[in-house]
């Protein structure tokens, strides 16, 4: 899958979990953990390509091992804090899934942070 169709498909995941009023409790259940999941794997990509482009800008071999380095560590922590900032979810009045930061584990600044 090409790296820029990722965010696009991100947004279209999340779209149709708030947007869809079809939703029942189980298929949010199921369904939440995609959307964070499908949103790191759109970061990393964007990690990936800010990577590549610099390491072949510096072509320096110290320099691509800290930004290999820094980048997987970066998705590491994305990673962490939305699996774990986002533990509840709910299915709306109008039948659509929510997610909720949960109050007990609100490490989503965490994701920015690294962001």
């Amino acid at each position: 899958m090409c790296p820029q169709y990722l965010g696009a498909i991100a947004l279209i995941s999340n779209a149709i979990a708030f947007l869809s009023r079809f939703w029942t409790t189980p298929a949010c259940r199921d369904y939440y953990r995609v959307m964070m999941v499908i949103q790191c794997l759109a970061s990393w990509a964007s990690h990936a390509v800010f990577v590549v482009r610099t390491s072949a800008l510096c072509n320096r071999r110290a320099t691509t091992v800290l930004l290999i380095s820094a980048g997987c560590l970066t998705s590491l922590f994305e990673l962490f804090a939305q699996l774990y900032s986002f533990r509840k979810y709910d299915v709306g009045t109008g039948g659509n899934c929510l997610i909720q930061y949960a109050a007990e584990w609100n490490i989503s600044w965490l994701y920015y942070l690294v962001r």
